[in-house]
């Protein structure tokens, strides 16, 4: 095959990878939580035809190398971390993140996502959980007997029981950060992963 049209492919390819992601960013444009990406190009392999030259000895005048590009890949897709506005739903165990963190829940294997989806509800046994059901950790379970539930802004969970006036703490929201939160890898759900590249959790409070 003539160099040019393999050249010419791998350009295709990569504008074909993109348009991947930007369709991606558009279905999920009214998903809770989604961080949108981005793609970062790089050029490939140059073959060498002529390197550099002295053309004058006595005055050590050169020319440059003479090189052709063999085409382009994907160097990465990066997602951004801005952030996002805020929505009013009226439900008070909806919450949203102001700055960094991501909400910590724990999955049906046993392991930690991470989330800036807010949408929590209650279980049936009164655990507070996300919309897929995992319990969002440390684990805060609302008694049955409550009359109304209510998150401060640093994440304190109090309620008021039935027949009492004054509020009761029940728990605490944890949040999480990480030093390289693009590093992260997306497992679905509005659930990202810990990996080597986003570096340990660091768990602390809103």
């Amino acid at each position: 095959m003539n160099p040019s049209l393999r050249t010419s492919a791998s350009g295709m390819m990569a504008q074909q990878r993109m348009i991947d992601v930007i369709a991606n960013n558009l279905a999920n444009v009214n998903t809770t939580g989604f961080k949108r990406s981005r793609v970062s190009f790089q050029d490939v392999l140059y073959q060498t035809v002529r390197g550099a030259e002295l053309v004058s000895y006595q005055g050590s005048e050169a020319v440059a190398p003479i090189q052709i590009g063999k085409g382009v890949r994907v160097a990465g897709v990066l997602r951004l971390h801005s952030q996002g506005a805020p929505e009013m739903t009226q439900r008070p165990l909806d919450l949203a993140i102001d700055g960094d963190g991501f909400f910590q829940v724990e999955r049906p294997d046993g392991t930690i996502g991470y989330t800036r989806d807010g949408g929590f509800t209650l279980s049936d046994s009164g655990n507070l959980v996300n919309t897929s059901g995992y319990l969002v950790l440390p684990g805060i379970t609302i008694p049955e007997d409550a009359t109304s539930v209510s998150v401060s802004a640093n994440g304190v969970v109090g309620i008021t029981a039935a027949g009492s006036s004054h509020p009761i703490e029940v728990g605490k929201i944890e949040l999480v950060r990480f030093l390289n939160p693009s590093g992260m890898t997306s497992v679905g759900e509005n659930l990202y992963a810990e990996t080597y590249a986003s570096g340990p959790p660091m768990i602390g409070y809103p």
